[in-house]
C-alpha cells in the first residue's frame, strides 16, 4: 500500500511521518526503514528504525530513487515499512 501524505510547505507533513514511523516501529514484526534528505530526523525517529540519508548515497533523481528503494528491498526480506522524506 501506497500512502501520500501532499500539503503545502509547513502543514505538518513531516511531523505526521514521524509519528507514522515511530508507530511503525512499535508495530511491526519487521524492520522499518526511513529515506530522508539530510539528516534532520535523526532525533526525532526512534533509534530501532533504519534511518538513511539519500545525500550520502548521492541520489538524485526518480530512478536512482526506485533503484535505491529496490535495493533495500532485495537485500533484506525483514523490511516491512519504508517511509520517505
Amino acid at each position: 500500500m501506497v500512502t501520500l501524505l501532499i500539503g503545502k510547505k509547513g502543514t505538518g507533513k513531516t511531523k505526521k511521518l514521524i509519528s507514522l514511523a515511530n508507530e511503525a516501529v512499535a508495530a511491526s514484526t519487521g524492520n522499518v526503514v526511513v529515506i530522508e534528505k539530510g539528516s534532520k530526523l535523526t532525533y526525532d525517529v526512534t533509534h530501532k528504525a533504519r534511518l538513511i540519508d539519500t545525500e550520502q548515497y548521492l541520489i538524485s533523481g526518480y530512478d536512482m530513487l526506485f533503484g535505491f528503494i529496490s535495493g533495500i528491498c532485495a537485500g533484506n526480506y525483514d523490511v516491512t515499512d519504508i517511509l520517505v522524506d
